[in-house]
Protein backbone atom coordinates (compact mmCIF):
# COMPACT_ATOMS: atom_id res chain seq x y z
CA UNK A 1 0.00 0.00 0.00
CA UNK A 2 3.10 2.38 0.96
CA UNK A 3 4.63 1.52 -2.22
CA UNK A 4 1.11 2.53 -4.06
CA UNK A 5 1.21 5.94 -2.13
CA UNK A 6 4.74 6.44 -3.33
CA UNK A 7 4.09 5.71 -6.85
CA UNK A 8 0.90 7.87 -7.07
CA UNK A 9 2.93 10.67 -6.42
CA UNK A 10 6.05 10.05 -8.23
CA UNK A 11 4.83 12.53 -10.68
CA UNK A 12 4.68 15.41 -8.35
CA UNK A 13 8.46 16.77 -7.73
CA UNK A 14 7.46 20.12 -5.73
CA UNK A 15 8.12 18.90 -2.07
CA UNK A 16 5.01 21.85 -0.72
CA UNK A 17 2.17 20.08 -3.28
CA UNK A 18 3.60 16.66 -2.20
CA UNK A 19 2.70 17.44 1.46
CA UNK A 20 -0.57 19.32 0.33
CA UNK A 21 -1.74 16.57 -1.40
CA UNK A 22 -0.40 13.87 1.62
CA UNK A 23 -2.59 16.36 4.00
CA UNK A 24 -5.73 15.90 2.08
CA UNK A 25 -5.30 12.07 1.40
CA UNK A 26 -5.09 11.53 5.16
CA UNK A 27 -7.80 13.97 6.32
CA UNK A 28 -10.20 12.54 3.61
CA UNK A 29 -9.55 9.06 5.09
CA UNK A 30 -10.12 10.76 8.72
CA UNK A 31 -13.69 11.81 7.24
CA UNK A 32 -14.75 8.57 6.24
CA UNK A 33 -13.43 6.61 9.49
CA UNK A 34 -15.14 9.60 11.60
CA UNK A 35 -18.34 9.24 9.43
CA UNK A 36 -18.28 5.34 10.09
CA UNK A 37 -17.83 5.84 13.52
CA UNK A 38 -20.58 8.46 14.03
CA UNK A 39 -22.98 6.25 11.66
CA UNK A 40 -22.65 3.61 14.54
CA UNK A 41 -22.65 5.74 17.02
CA UNK A 42 -26.77 6.65 15.54
CA UNK A 43 -27.58 3.55 15.40
CA UNK A 44 -26.52 2.43 19.20
CA UNK A 45 -27.42 6.03 20.65
CA UNK A 46 -29.73 8.01 18.36
CA UNK A 47 -29.08 11.38 17.06
CA UNK A 48 -26.21 13.28 18.24
CA UNK A 49 -27.55 16.80 21.06
CA UNK A 50 -29.65 14.81 22.55
CA UNK A 51 -29.92 13.44 25.67
CA UNK A 52 -27.28 11.04 26.83
CA UNK A 53 -27.91 10.78 29.86
CA UNK A 54 -27.85 6.80 29.48
CA UNK A 55 -24.84 6.36 27.84
CA UNK A 56 -21.69 5.97 30.00
CA UNK A 57 -18.74 9.04 30.23
CA UNK A 58 -16.45 6.53 28.20
CA UNK A 59 -18.67 6.28 25.01
CA UNK A 60 -19.82 10.03 25.50
CA UNK A 61 -16.19 10.94 25.57
CA UNK A 62 -15.45 9.05 22.57
CA UNK A 63 -17.99 10.42 20.54
CA UNK A 64 -17.04 13.99 21.27
CA UNK A 65 -13.55 13.09 20.53
CA UNK A 66 -14.54 11.44 17.38
CA UNK A 67 -16.47 14.74 16.36
CA UNK A 68 -14.06 16.86 16.90
CA UNK A 69 -12.03 14.54 14.86
CA UNK A 70 -14.32 15.08 12.20
CA UNK A 71 -14.49 19.10 12.18
CA UNK A 72 -10.75 19.04 12.02
CA UNK A 73 -10.16 16.64 9.13
CA UNK A 74 -13.83 18.29 7.16
CA UNK A 75 -11.87 21.47 8.22
CA UNK A 76 -8.17 20.15 6.56
CA UNK A 77 -10.42 19.28 2.94
CA UNK A 78 -11.63 22.86 3.12
CA UNK A 79 -15.36 21.92 3.91
CA UNK A 80 -15.13 24.09 7.17
CA UNK A 81 -19.10 25.01 7.66
CA UNK A 82 -19.19 21.19 7.43
CA UNK A 83 -16.82 21.27 10.38
CA UNK A 84 -19.26 23.83 12.07
CA UNK A 85 -22.28 21.69 11.57
CA UNK A 86 -20.79 18.86 12.91
CA UNK A 87 -19.73 20.79 16.21
CA UNK A 88 -23.13 22.46 16.36
CA UNK A 89 -24.59 18.99 16.36
CA UNK A 90 -22.74 17.68 18.80
CA UNK A 91 -23.27 20.76 21.21
CA UNK A 92 -27.32 20.36 20.53
CA UNK A 93 -27.98 23.70 18.66
CA UNK A 94 -29.37 23.75 14.84
CA UNK A 95 -27.75 24.99 11.66
CA UNK A 96 -30.55 27.66 12.19
CA UNK A 97 -29.05 29.20 15.48
CA UNK A 98 -28.66 32.91 14.39
CA UNK A 99 -30.94 35.02 12.55
CA UNK A 100 -30.01 36.99 9.67
CA UNK A 101 -27.54 39.64 11.27
CA UNK A 102 -25.14 36.51 12.07
CA UNK A 103 -26.81 36.75 15.74
CA UNK A 104 -26.89 33.73 17.79
CA UNK A 105 -29.59 33.04 18.84
CA UNK A 106 -29.51 29.58 21.07
CA UNK A 107 -26.73 27.96 23.53
CA UNK A 108 -26.53 24.99 25.23
CA UNK A 109 -27.43 25.09 28.76
CA UNK A 110 -24.02 25.63 31.46
CA UNK A 111 -24.61 22.23 32.35
CA UNK A 112 -24.74 20.80 28.89
CA UNK A 113 -21.67 22.44 27.24
CA UNK A 114 -18.86 20.28 26.71
CA UNK A 115 -16.07 23.50 26.37
CA UNK A 116 -13.46 21.69 24.00
CA UNK A 117 -16.54 21.32 21.23
CA UNK A 118 -17.61 24.95 22.10
CA UNK A 119 -14.09 25.91 21.72
CA UNK A 120 -13.12 24.04 18.55
CA UNK A 121 -16.51 25.83 17.05
CA UNK A 122 -15.81 29.24 18.38
CA UNK A 123 -12.60 28.64 16.63
CA UNK A 124 -13.57 27.87 13.71
CA UNK A 125 -15.71 30.95 13.47
CA UNK A 126 -12.74 32.78 14.13
CA UNK A 127 -10.97 31.21 11.18
CA UNK A 128 -13.80 32.03 9.43
CA UNK A 129 -14.23 35.97 10.47
CA UNK A 130 -17.43 35.48 11.60
CA UNK A 131 -15.70 36.88 15.17
CA UNK A 132 -19.10 38.10 16.41
CA UNK A 133 -19.83 34.32 16.47
CA UNK A 134 -17.10 33.03 17.61
CA UNK A 135 -16.94 36.40 20.61
CA UNK A 136 -20.25 35.36 22.04
CA UNK A 137 -19.21 31.51 21.99
CA UNK A 138 -16.09 32.23 23.83
CA UNK A 139 -18.79 34.62 25.82
CA UNK A 140 -20.63 31.45 27.17
CA UNK A 141 -16.75 28.91 27.49
CA UNK A 142 -15.91 31.39 29.68
CA UNK A 143 -18.97 31.82 32.01
CA UNK A 144 -18.67 28.23 32.27
CA UNK A 145 -15.53 28.38 33.44
CA UNK A 146 -16.01 31.28 35.69
CA UNK A 147 -18.68 29.55 37.30
CA UNK A 148 -17.22 25.80 37.25
CA UNK A 149 -12.85 25.83 36.81
CA UNK A 150 -12.84 22.25 36.88
CA UNK A 151 -15.48 22.40 33.79
CA UNK A 152 -12.36 21.51 31.26
CA UNK A 153 -8.13 20.92 30.54
CA UNK A 154 -6.15 23.57 31.85
CA UNK A 155 -5.45 23.93 28.15
CA UNK A 156 -8.71 24.61 27.00
CA UNK A 157 -9.04 27.22 29.48
CA UNK A 158 -6.24 29.29 28.23
CA UNK A 159 -6.99 28.77 24.69
CA UNK A 160 -10.10 30.28 25.55
CA UNK A 161 -9.23 33.31 27.16
CA UNK A 162 -6.54 33.60 24.72
CA UNK A 163 -9.00 33.30 21.92
CA UNK A 164 -11.54 35.48 23.25
CA UNK A 165 -8.60 38.53 23.85
CA UNK A 166 -7.56 38.07 20.18
CA UNK A 167 -10.97 38.45 19.18
CA UNK A 168 -11.49 41.48 21.48
CA UNK A 169 -7.70 42.89 19.94
CA UNK A 170 -9.72 42.21 16.40
CA UNK A 171 -12.62 44.79 17.69
CA UNK A 172 -9.53 47.13 18.79
CA UNK A 173 -10.90 46.23 22.14
CA UNK A 174 -7.32 46.44 23.46
CA UNK A 175 -8.21 46.72 27.70
CA UNK A 176 -10.77 44.30 27.06
CA UNK A 177 -8.86 41.83 25.73
CA UNK A 178 -5.88 42.52 28.19
CA UNK A 179 -8.23 41.88 30.89
CA UNK A 180 -9.56 38.83 29.56
CA UNK A 181 -5.70 37.75 29.35
CA UNK A 182 -4.83 38.70 32.86
CA UNK A 183 -8.00 37.24 34.36
CA UNK A 184 -7.05 33.85 32.71
CA UNK A 185 -3.58 34.03 34.05
CA UNK A 186 -4.90 34.87 37.21
CA UNK A 187 -7.99 33.16 38.09
CA UNK A 188 -7.78 30.56 34.99
CA UNK A 189 -7.29 27.13 36.59
CA UNK A 190 -3.62 26.56 37.11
Amino acid sequence: LALREEESLAHISCPTIRAAVLHRRKCTETIVVCDMLLRQWRMKHGMEGVDTSHVNKAEIYEWRRTVLCYADALEGCGRRQDGMDALRLCLGVGPNCTDEYGTILEFPSQDLLDVSVALALAKLYFKDNQKDCALRWCDVILNKLRSDPTSCSTEDASDAYHLAGWIRIHADDHTGAYGLWMEGHEGGPQ
